[in-house]
């Protein structure tokens, strides 16, 4: 499946796919007229995960009796595992979900940001859900 999003300063694709080895593959571009154009891709977990760096662009995301390996893939700038709530300046939300009606709370996240020119990049962040031990 893709998807694109065009404005007049920049064009965003999103493909997700499975592999033969049962991991969902998301695969994202960006392509700017703007030079050293920011481009973010925050991941969102549930305010009771538990999250952890195996390695670096390797992350282990854990809930109940389920588990997720994220691979992200070199070309990303930045990846950074937010596994505990910090300071927050006002008017920044990462982090911040509604578990359910008028609540929010604060929930770990993994940050992903890279840095693209006139060309288009593509950044592959790779997905696999196992039951925990």
């Amino acid at each position: 499946m893709t998807a694109e999003l065009s404005t007049p300063a920049e064009i965003l694709r999103r493909s997700i796919g499975v592999s033969e080895r049962a991991e969902i593959v998301v695969e994202d571009s960006m392509h700017s007229l703007n030079e050293n154009e920011t481009f973010t891709v925050l991941w969102q977990f549930a305010p009771e995960a538990e999250c952890r760096l195996i390695e670096p662009g390797k992350f282990r995301v854990s809930r109940r009796n389920a588990s997720m390996d994220i691979r992200v893939s070199e070309d990303w700038e930045g990846a950074d595992l937010v596994a505990g709530p910090r300071a927050s300046l006002p008017g920044n939300f990462e982090g911040v979900v509604s578990p359910h009606f008028r609540v929010t709370t604060w929930a770990p996240y993994l940050k992903l940001t890279a840095k693209t020119g006139h060309k288009s990049c593509l950044f592959t962040t790779t997905f696999l859900a196992s039951r925990a031990p």
